[in-house]
């Protein structure tokens, strides 16, 4: 089985602390980093495979998109491209995607299984409604998606692929943050109508992130994190967690900050120790190759007519290179 995550230079200790993570506890799974951004020789210590987007995206195809999109676009629009490559250019079936910014914490084998009989996993954002009306509410995510894209798993089928070919067209031009989209997230709700074998996963032991804590709680007993004392934690989501400010869970959530859960602290402080390694190694300063904003640009309002004038065109269903 292929677990890959996607990233720019700058945002490789994430993508380090990942791979570690499922190397001490998926030592079977192939781990491969899809560098969105050019390799740098000053990397070349890099323990891990890594395929750079020019390697995936044909060359015209990538200056288009590299031409409308910031890099976080970029990295989400190329994601079912890197599927199609896998399944295209190796012998694997089934093939799972990670943010850089998750951990692995226990066996993968029970979705390696649920990728043997459907052609997509999901996550949830939420498994229950929340209570009270502090954000994210159960209404942010039906602007930004009900399934988190931080994970999907695909197998490969007729099916399988037949969707992916549909969802990368669709992200060549509609990938954006804004503009009423969500970079890939909000294409993925069509999963279920598209595909009659999908998995949506109702275990709240993955995907555990800021959006979830309100029906999730933590405790480790010996070596092992348990969410709600019966589910082993799969996987963490550190979403929006950032290490120079490590008392905020993420700058959008108003129901919980790190003070409001104890159970959460060891977690986070092993997080930010690890993280904290890794970019000892990393200028996190790297401007990023590719992209709208890479180089300092500084022309926004340029750049948002064009945006919008591409848009206007990819609606009437036209398509062009825009080079520069």
């Amino acid at each position: 089985m292929i677990a890959f995550t996607l990233c720019a230079n700058n945002y490789l200790p994430y993508a380090f602390s990942l791979g570690e993570s499922l190397k001490s506890t998926n030592p079977n799974v192939r781990f491969v980093i899809g560098l969105v951004d050019k390799k740098l020789k000053d990397f070349d210590y890099l323990q891990y495979e890594v395929i750079e987007v020019k390697d995936i995206v044909a060359p015209d195809l990538l200056e288009e998109m590299a031409a409308i999109y910031s890099i976080t676009e970029l990295s989400t629009a190329v994601k079912p491209f890197y599927f199609k490559h896998f399944f295209d250019k190796s012998e694997e079936s089934k093939v799972m995607y990670f943010d850089p910014d998750i951990r692995v914490y226990s066996s993968l084998e029970n979705l390696e299984s649920y990728l043997g009989d459907h052609d997509v996993v999901l996550t949830p954002h939420m498994l229950k409604p929340p209570l009270d009306d502090k954000d994210p509410t159960d209404r942010s995510f039906l602007a930004t998606g009900v399934y988190n894209l931080g994970f999907v798993g695909f197998r490969k089928s007729k099916e399988s692929e037949v969707f992916l070919d549909w969802w990368s067209e669709k992200l060549i031009t509609q990938s954006y943050g804004g503009d009423g989209l969500f970079f890939d997230q909000l294409w993925m709700s069509y999963a279920p109508c598209f595909l009659q074998n999908v998995k949506i996963l109702h275990d709240p032991g993955y995907n555990v992130a800021n959006w979830n804590l309100h029906e999730r709680v933590l405790n480790k007993t010996e070596d092992t994190f348990y969410v709600n004392s019966v589910h082993p934690l799969v996987f963490f989501h550190f979403s929006n967690y950032k290490i120079d400010r490590p008392h905020i869970l993420a700058i959008y959530n108003t129901r919980y900050s790190v003070a409001d859960r104890e159970d959460l602290r060891e977690l986070l402080s092993e997080y930010v120790d690890l993280i904290s390694n890794y970019i000892e190694m990393v200028d996190l300063q790297l401007e990023p190759y590719y992209g709208i904003r890479k180089r300092g640009n500084k022309l926004p309002h340029e750049i948002k007519g064009i945006r919008k004038l591409l848009l206007n065109f990819f609606r009437k269903g036209e398509r062009f290179v825009l080079r520069y």
